[in-house]
């Protein structure tokens, strides 16, 4: 009997597009792409949620600033 040829490789897959987060997108949004945040903060109405090398900034439910 013939040995039988290996299968071909996989096809390489697309990267994967980076991460954003944008002005205006809610906590669920921004959780949704990054995790769960390593800390939160929050100042009344302001809720600042911590990611490593990121610090994104919430009023009302939404971004209001990233840094």
């Amino acid at each position: 009997m013939a040995p039988i040829a290996p299968p071909p490789p996989p096809a390489d897959a697309p990267p994967a597009s980076p991460k954003t987060v944008s002005i205006g997108q809610t906590k669920d949004q921004v959780a949704a792409a990054f995790g769960p945040p390593t800390k939160i903060a929050t100042i009344g109405a302001k809720e600042i949620d911590y990611y490593p090398n990121m610090k994104i900034t919430f009023v009302n439910g939404k971004v209001t600033d990233v840094q």
